[in-house]
């Protein structure tokens, strides 16, 4: 059997330096602004809302549970200052989380009521993201039909405002829907009018997004 050989020095200083980098991943110089900037501003205030909904926005996909205390405690302190952009945006993002996990019942009531909000306050854009996230919960709880209709009403407001961003990801999202119900021509069409307007803008994310199902569309 071979003699178990100690690790030297330089090894293990090498490893506990390799392991810093990777517990630093995602501190990025923004993650750090805004931490700074809330840790330098314990005033409750609309200034800190929305700097716990932005810090909470960065962590979301590399430290959820974080971000969703923030969104959290953001929540909290909007509704104690009557501050509706800050509780629309944390409703919104506390959906988002409930989302990922797959707790869809509270992530469709907490997303509903978001969009009450912005709709209050006029502001189409987060609208769109309300009504989109509605959409995909509903997608992933098998009721096709509604998370179509929500699709459609988000593909309106977003040819309304003509966001290449929101014509790209709500034909996307038609285009996939339309497919789990083997109706290749409705989805075809949203695939390529998202397809078109990626190439227009240049936009890789929303290309690799249709490759696959108009790919899949063109070896039935």
């Amino acid at each position: 059997m071979q003699a178990f050989k100690p690790v030297n020095k330089v090894t293990i200083v090498t490893l506990l330096l390799i392991l810093n980098v990777v517990n630093l991943q995602g501190q990025t110089p923004v993650i750090e602004q805004l931490r700074s900037e809330l840790n330098l501003h314990p005033q409750e205030d609309t200034f800190r809302i929305n700097r716990l909904n932005k810090l909470g926005f960065q962590l979301r996909n590399k430290k959820p549970k974080e971000a969703q205390a923030l969104f959290s405690d953001a929540l909290v302190l909007s509704r104690k200052l009557k501050y509706e952009l800050g509780e629309a945006n944390a409703l919104l993002s506390l959906s988002f989380y409930l989302r990922f996990n797959g707790e869809y019942p509270e992530a469709i009531t907490l997303g509903k009521q978001s969009l009450v909000k912005f709709i209050q306050l006029k502001d189409t854009t987060n609208m769109i993201s309300c009504i989109y996230n509605l959409a995909y919960i509903t997608y992933f709880q098998g009721d096709l039909a509604q998370s179509i209709s929500y699709s459609f009403s988000a593909l309106r407001l977003a040819e309304k405002i003509k966001s290449s961003k929101w014509l790209i990801l709500t034909n996307t999202q038609l285009g996939n829907t339309f497919m789990q119900l083997n109706e290749i021509t409705k989805a075809k069409h949203h695939l390529s009018d998202a397809m078109k307007m990626a190439e227009s803008v240049n936009d890789q994310d929303g290309m690799e997004h249709c490759f696959v199902p108009l790919g899949n569309i063109a070896v039935r």
